[in-house]
């Protein structure tokens, strides 16, 4: 280990992992857009004229999920950007590198989507630009709200990395290249018919579920031997030269790995989601930890069990989250009906709730999750927990709504999702209330 690498990264190094991010989102944006590159000759007037025209047509029939996808899409590009051009010793509020990155985006976006023009089965649009570059401006400003936290999160991932042994940097790089495999094509997708669509046609399987597209012995036992390296590094990496966790503790972190990239892969639509495959991988990475046993490490670091506690509780609160939204599960199998309820929703997203009872269960039980969560996050990235807190119970939310399409009498709507979010809004601010006053009596005390 050289002496370079012990040092802690310097802000020149943080600068380059913030446009090494940025770089990648940006590849990102242009693969998703224009993928399968499949270019036709189109005349560039025909191509301009599409692009501008479809402000007109698309107006009247307005997708939320591509609004969506488009914000998300640019908002990391917008983040890091920001996060690289902006020097840490040098801080504050800089107007000319937020012009400089918005005006960046509305380049990109605009060359990208007047691209898709010439790829059949996209659509070229100037409200997708308009879509990407608010994008952008999310990331900016979410730069501006949590850039502290996310420089000192930054600086110990990178000294975590730059302590490790060459061969924990091998096994931290075979958990991305596992990560990247297991999403590919990343065509990720937020339209629930498009989702409906994978579960139709057997590409969404339970364990064990039989389909055509259902992995093979041989893919089984490769998913197997390709998750080995995950249990690998949740033992040894992250613990020190010295260190390393106990097989039980490996474990549980690899598994909690992968049943997350399982989930995510779950929008993809070009992609199989296989439980089985989960289970195969599950079982290569047990295996990998009870290998890392045998390194010759004084120093064991048994189950953090306030982690078990708090993911344990995460789960039962999703759980709970579904008895709530869809008891008493009467679920029918009616296409049609859901085929249309879906158009409904799609033609009025924000239509009131079908009744209280949709609504009130759920807005009581994020109130009280907003309560019980803020004392216990972490004060050095209290801002940046909040944020995800809000991001993954929206998800949730949605996801209930998106199930009532299967129910009897289901109605979903957004207005429910807006409810239940902002009653975990007070939920938190309730609970951060008290701890305001007493550090502000505090600081005073100290004065």
């Amino acid at each position: 280990m050289t002496r370079s690498l012990e040092r802690d990264p310097g802000d020149a190094a943080i600068r380059v992992a913030y446009a090494t991010a940025a770089a990648a989102f940006v590849a990102y944006a242009v693969w998703g857009t224009l993928f399968p590159f499949d270019f036709q000759a189109v005349p560039l007037g025909t191509a301009a004229r599409l692009f501008w025209s479809r402000w007109a047509t698309d107006a009247g029939s307005l997708s939320l999920t591509d609004l969506a996808s488009n914000v998300l899409l640019f908002l990391p590009i917008g983040l890091f950007m920001s996060a690289a051009l902006e020097a840490p010793a040098k801080r504050g509020l800089t107007p000319a590198r937020d012009l400089f990155t918005l005006t960046a985006a509305i380049v990109l976006s605009g060359t990208i989507e007047l691209a898709q023009a010439f790829v059949p089965w996209r659509t070229s649009s100037i409200l997708d630009v308009a879509a990407e570059v608010s994008g952008a401006a999310c990331g900016i400003a979410i730069w501006r709200y949590v850039k502290t936290e996310l420089d000192a999160l930054l600086r110990g991932g990178l000294r975590m990395v730059g302590r490790s042994t060459r061969v924990e940097r091998i096994l931290l790089a075979c958990c991305a290249a596992f990560a990247i495999a297991w999403w590919l094509p990343a065509d990720f997708t937020l339209r629930p018919a498009e989702i409906g669509d994978k579960y139709l046609h057997e590409r969404l399987l339970l364990p064990f579920t039989p389909s055509e597209d259902a992995a093979t012995t041989s893919e089984l036992v490769t998913i197997a031997a390709a998750a080995i390296p995950i249990g690998l590094a949740a033992v040894l990496c992250g613990s020190g030269p010295r260190g390393r966790r106990s097989v039980a503790s490996g474990a549980l972190i690899a598994a909690l790995a992968l049943v997350a990239l399982e989930l995510i892969q779950i929008p993809i639509f070009s992609r199989t989601t296989d439980g089985t495959e989960l289970l195969a991988a599950l079982g290569g990475s047990t295996a990998g930890s009870a290998a890392a046993a045998f390194a010759d490490r004084a120093t064991i670091i048994g189950v953090d069990w306030r982690t078990v506690r708090i993911a344990a509780a995460i789960v039962a609160a999703v759980g709970i989250a579904f008895l709530l939204e869809w008891w008493p599960f009467q679920i029918t199998t009616d296409a049609p009906r859901a085929l249309m309820e879906a158009t409904l929703w799609s033609r009025a997203p924000f239509r009131p709730p079908a009744s209280v009872a949709d609504v009130l269960p759920g807005a009581v039980l994020a109130a009280a999750a907003g309560m019980l969560v803020r004392p216990r996050l972490d004060p050095r990235f209290v801002r940046l927990q909040t944020m995800l807190l809000v991001g993954c119970a929206g998800a949730v939310f949605a996801i209930c709504e998106g199930g009532r399409l299967l129910l009897v009498g289901g109605r979903p709507t957004l207005m429910s999702v807006l409810i239940k979010l902002s009653a975990l809004a007070f939920g938190l601010y309730i609970a951060s209330a008290p701890m305001s006053d007493r550090l502000q009596v505090a600081r005073r005390d100290n004065r």
